[in-house]
């Protein structure tokens, strides 16, 4: 049965796929790309006709930011896993989700899903490994237009184990000057 379930999705999917037009890319991460999506509020429905899917691999581990510049207000969502094929209609853009071709991308954090004017930014601590972010329109309305967005990945720096000392050792010293 599960089979017969499982075949009856592929058949729907590979109907869908000519109206379905999501853009899977790579990027190398930290960088900037340049990007198109269909619609403002695409993300929010997990409509992947509007939506944007850049994969890449975190080869250092640390802290990286994701940010977009673009006249409306996105949503990010990232995943671990690779995604090679349109997922359809089983896109969660703020949960894990199972793509016919890939097997289950597990969600890792992202922008705030349901507040337009929220997004475009956040930050999170990786792991090295395969990743894809899911980027589309965060805003309420029905605008189908063509919004122009920059996506930028960059890795934050992390104190030095040394900077830290090195305050600590001044903050001391400023307080046995002070007599506390």
């Amino acid at each position: 049965m599960q089979t017969l379930i499982k075949s009856a999705g592929l058949a729907l999917l590979l109907m869908l796929s000519t109206t379905t037009q999501a853009a899977i890319m790579s990027m190398t991460v930290p960088g900037t790309v340049t990007g198109q999506v269909v619609g403002e509020d695409a993300w929010q429905m997990d409509d992947t006709a509007g939506v944007d899917f850049w994969t890449f691999e975190v080869t250092q581990a640390g802290n990286y930011e994701f940010s977009v510049s673009s006249a409306i207000t996105f949503g990010l969502s990232l995943f671990s896993g690779t995604l090679s094929a349109d997922p359809g209609f089983l896109f969660f853009h703020d949960q894990n989700f199972t793509s016919l071709f890939d097997g289950e991308l597990a969600y890792v954090g992202g922008s705030e899903p349901y507040v337009p004017g929220m997004g475009n930014m956040f930050g999170i601590n990786l792991a090295a490994g395969f990743y894809t972010l899911a980027v589309g329109g965060n805003d309420f309305g029905p605008g189908i237009d063509v919004y122009d967005y920059s996506l930028s990945v960059a890795q934050v720096p992390e104190p030095s184990l040394f900077a830290i000392f090195l305050l600590s050792l001044a903050v001391l010293a400023y307080r046995q000057r002070r007599g506390y």
